[in-house]
């Protein structure tokens, strides 16, 4: 029974959440997105205006508003972490990480039950599970991007940074917040950069510089 218990609270340990967060995409009902007028200055556009689809370059085919992503980087962190996931590879999840937060994360919301390594196994389990075998991303589709210094989770993001600045040598000088659908497909279809029936949506994830570094948050 002791296991079944440590197996169930595993399993939600890492499952990231499906919420209703709006994205600030400007997509139609036919998921087209809209065409800005020619008055319309570019950096005036909403997020989802000039969308742009990279295949190989940060290792999961990803779809995003180049606009919003000047230093690749950032767009490497987040292909990173996905990869991760995909890939069931914990030392690749703990390098996008911030290093205290992750140590924060471990001993004290999980305290000190589960490895990173475990909890990385638990997602791609739970996805391979969901997919009834292997699987591969499709397509990475960051629907939505704001700058956010605040959120109204019961434990604000910059709360639980706050609380671990000990161990943040630089300052934290943006915080993205990102909703991002996942899209899913057999490891053996050969899909690669398309929207597929499955699809893992509404993730948010927060992205943010310090140390003169990219680092990701899952929510």
């Amino acid at each position: 029974m002791r296991n079944m218990k440590r197996a169930a609270a595993l399993g939600a340990a890492l499952v990231l959440c499906v919420s209703c967060f709006a994205g600030c995409g400007s997509k139609d009902s036919s998921g087209n997105t809209s065409n800005p007028t020619s008055r319309t200055a570019m950096e005036d556009l909403d997020y989802g205006a000039t969308l742009r689809i990279d295949k190989k370059a940060y290792g999961v085919p990803m779809q995003y508003d180049k606009r919003f992503f000047e230093d690749e980087a950032s767009l490497q962190v987040i292909g990173n972490y996905y990869r991760s996931i995909a890939e069931n590879d914990s030392a690749l999840f703990e390098q996008v990480q911030l290093p205290a937060y992750l140590d924060y994360t471990i001993k004290t919301v999980h305290k000190s039950e589960f490895t990173t390594a475990e909890l990385v196994q638990a997602t791609h389990d739970s996805w391979k599970e969901h997919m009834d075998g292997d699987f591969a991303i499709s397509l990475v589709d960051i629907v939505g991007c704001e700058v956010s210094r605040t959120y109204t989770g019961i434990t604000t993001i910059l709360d639980m940074l706050d609380s671990i600045q000990e161990g943040i040598s630089g300052k934290i000088d943006v915080i993205y917040e990102l909703t991002v659908d996942v899209y899913l497909t057999p490891a053996d279809s050969g899909i690669v950069g398309l929207e597929t029936q499955t699809k893992k949506d509404g993730q948010v994830l927060f992205l943010f510089h310090v140390d003169d570094q990219w680092y990701l948050i899952y929510n």
